[in-house]
């Protein structure tokens, strides 16, 4: 396989930037936190807003439930992250960033859905698509790779 690889150098660049990435526990627990801060906060923000303020963008997801329930999800989700991280019980946490993953996943798809369906509705080029790919590319994938790195610590944990 490595060999086929080899024929592509990017690709095999790749590979081997792949292999060498190296982060350590306190790294990882810092970025863990950091990302779990985000959720919360956007959480907040949603149960924060004034009853009469409505976002002038709002994505069909968003539309679809009150903005405090997905207020609360957030907030919730964050908190039982960060509670597995803080006392060590690598399952709770990925419980947490799984969530979080199917959250930002339905968010970002709602949103390109929205961009899509605008599009072909007024004939127009496609642009707004940053908020969706931020949600699934920028908060979902991280929080899988934190999610598969809680996975791991506890698979770590319960094998000695």
């Amino acid at each position: 396989m490595l060999r086929r690889v080899a024929s592509f150098p990017l690709a095999a660049r790749f590979i081997r930037l792949r292999a060498d990435f190296r982060i350590d526990s306190a790294d990882a627990f810092f970025v863990q936190m950091g990302m779990l801060t985000v959720a919360f906060f956007r959480g907040l923000d949603y149960v924060a807003m004034p009853a009469d303020t409505v976002p002038a963008v709002l994505s069909s997801v968003e539309r679809a439930a009150p903005l405090d329930t997905w207020g609360y999800l957030f907030i919730l989700c964050a908190a039982v992250g960060a509670v597995g991280a803080h006392f060590g019980r690598w399952r709770v946490c990925a419980v947490g960033h799984g969530l979080l993953v199917a959250v930002y996943v339905v968010f970002g798809i709602g949103s390109l859905a929205d961009v899509l369906e605008r599009a072909s509705l007024t004939d127009s080029s496609l642009f707004g698509f940053r908020t969706g790919l931020g949600w699934i590319v920028g908060a979902a994938v991280v929080h899988a790779a934190l999610y598969r790195s809680s996975m791991n610590a506890w698979r770590s944990a319960n094998a000695r």
